[in-house]
């Protein structure tokens, strides 16, 4: 009965920080900036090449951070259309406008 304590209210915990999401963003932005002088952009693209050359995976949305592309799920579905046999395509095509 009493093996999970208490329990807590929901939406009534503080945690302490009265600063807006904007606020914590535009400090993490300029704490990067700086982070990024004190490298230097040649270094950190040193880095990120090494880095790549040893098979390391980016986490998702680091791109921009590395300054890599990133492309679509759009853009990457209509290169691998473009390398299809045009004939499947338009006979998988047919097929899905007649089951609409």
């Amino acid at each position: 009965m009493g093996w999970f304590g208490k329990k807590k209210k929901k939406g009534t915990e503080k945690t302490g920080d009265s600063r807006s999401r904007a606020e914590i963003m535009e400090e993490a932005m300029q704490n990067m900036k700086q982070a990024r002088e004190e490298i230097g952009d040649d270094n950190l693209q040193k880095m990120a090449q090494q880095l790549m050359k040893d098979g390391f995976q980016p986490p998702p949305g680091s791109s921009e951070i590395m300054k890599m592309p990133k492309k679509s799920k759009g853009l990457l579905a209509k290169e691998k259309i473009k390398t299809m046999d045009e004939g499947k395509v338009a006979d998988n095509l047919k097929i899905l406008l007649e089951e609409k």
